[in-house]
């Protein structure tokens, strides 16, 4: 029997600890407001606000200092998910995101 990627646990653990019964699917496509940088090889949850634009969903993201930067976390309603394999996203790249509004409530 094929195991659960280890970030759906880390998802049902975040849902437990939220108080949330159902979560049906945290994952949520957006395009990118800016271009962004980073070093490959390392999948990245970085702070962001989401808003849309002509009718897209689109997500800024929060200058943040790292993982422990607790303004940018407060101020966030979202996750930008960068992916492990991407070093450069240009502006309006489609990324996967993940909503906080469960566990910011």
């Amino acid at each position: 029997q094929a195991q659960p990627r280890r970030s759906a646990r880390v998802h049902d653990d975040l849902r437990r600890l939220a108080g949330e019964l159902r979560w049906d699917d945290p994952i949520v496509p957006a395009r990118l407001e800016e271009g962004v940088t980073r070093k490959p090889g390392r999948r990245a949850y970085l702070p962001a606000i989401y808003s849309t634009r002509d009718g897209v969903l689109t997500i800024g993201l929060l200058p943040s200092r790292g993982s422990s930067d607790m303004v940018a976390m407060s101020r966030a309603d979202a996750l930008a998910i960068i992916p492990l394999e991407i070093g450069r996203l240009e502006p309006g790249a489609a990324i996967e995101t993940m909503p906080l509004r469960g566990l910011t409530r």
